[in-house]
This record gives C-alpha cells, structure tokens and sequence, in this order.
C-alpha cells in the first residue's frame, strides 16, 4: 500500500514541476513581451512627437528611422504574440508616460536635447533587455526575434549618442554589441 502511495506522490511532484518549469518559461516570455512592447511604444510615440516639434533636420531623420524600425518590429512582435498568447501593451506605463509628458512641454533646442538624452537612455535598457533575451530567452522564436533587433537598436543607441552631444550624424562602422561608445560615455546620467 505505501509502494502506490509513494508512486503515485512521486507522479504528482515530476507532473509539478514540469508544470512549474512551463509556467515559469511562459512568465519570462510574457515580461519580455510586456516590456519590450512599452519601450517600443515609447520609442514610437517620442520619435512621432520629435517629428512634429523638432526644427533640426538630424533629429527629423533620426525619429523618422525610429519610426520605421518600431513600426516593423512593433508589427512583427504582435505577431509573435498572438501566435503564443502573449499579450502586447497597448498602453504606455507610468514611468514612460512621464517622460512622454515632460517631453511634450518642451520646444525647440531644449525639446531636441531632451530627447536625444531619453532616446539615449531607453535605447541603452532596450539593447540590454534585447541582448538579454537573445541569450537567456526560454522561446526559440522570442529569442531568435530579439537577436534579429539588437544591431538596429545598437544603431539608434549611437545615433542619440551623438544627438546628445549635439554631433553630426557621420556614417560609421557598426556598434560594437555591448560597448559604449566615447559619445554614450559623455553623455551619461
């Protein structure tokens, strides 16, 4: 009699964790979705609003990528989602939404300051939550997608490196996945 009991408990604690290791996996999928979905969105709506303020035509180029890049891999995300179940922010969380509004009573050089320092900032987390999830990620396809994303992210990251610095957008060799750049460095805080 103890012989099935024990057999039985034992079913149960490998069927436990297995569950376990499932849910967990499904909880790290659904954090990455979750906050790179709010990054991309912020990213988004900064860069729409750089667009319509800025009077500096590096800053107009630079959202306008911005834009084409979240646009697409705000796409391809949603698309990765609703294949998993994962469910993408529509909304901005209050830290985002903060920055959005201090963004939005700005003008001119002081609005493109701004900016070139929150794009700087964000794109700095976002490169590191992408290289993150592309090393230690528990979805083949999350991951696989994160990996395909952080070369432009580490493009943009330079690119508000030196609007920052209030540098000239010059074409360079590719960032170097994982080191900050002397632009970055002086601009940090």
């Amino acid at each position: 009699m103890t012989y099935g009991r024990t057999r039985t408990s034992g079913g149960v604690l490998v069927f436990s964790l297995i569950a376990g290791l499932v849910l967990g996996a499904l909880a790290q999928s659904q954090e990455f979705v979750q906050r790179a979905g709010v990054a991309a969105l912020y990213e988004l709506r900064a860069a729409e609003l750089a667009r319509e303020r800025t009077r500096d035509e590096q800053v107009r180029v630079f959202a306008d990528q911005v834009i084409e890049t979240h646009a697409r891999a705000n796409t391809e995300l949603s698309s990765l989602a609703s294949d998993h179940d994962w469910r993408v922010p529509a909304e901005l969380d209050r830290v985002h939404q903060k920055l959005l509004s201090k963004l939005s009573a700005l003008e001119g050089r002081e609005f493109d300051r701004e900016y070139a320092r929150q794009q700087l900032r964000a794109l700095r987390q976002a490169v590191s939550l992408f290289q993150q999830q592309a090393r230690t990620g528990t979805n083949g396809d999350l991951k696989q997608w994160a990996d395909e994303n952080v070369s432009a992210l580490e493009e943009h990251r330079a690119r508000a490196a030196d609007l920052a610095l209030g540098e000239p957008s010059q074409p360079s060799l590719p960032p170097v996945p994982g080191v900050i750049t002397t632009a970055e460095r002086s601009v940090q805080g």
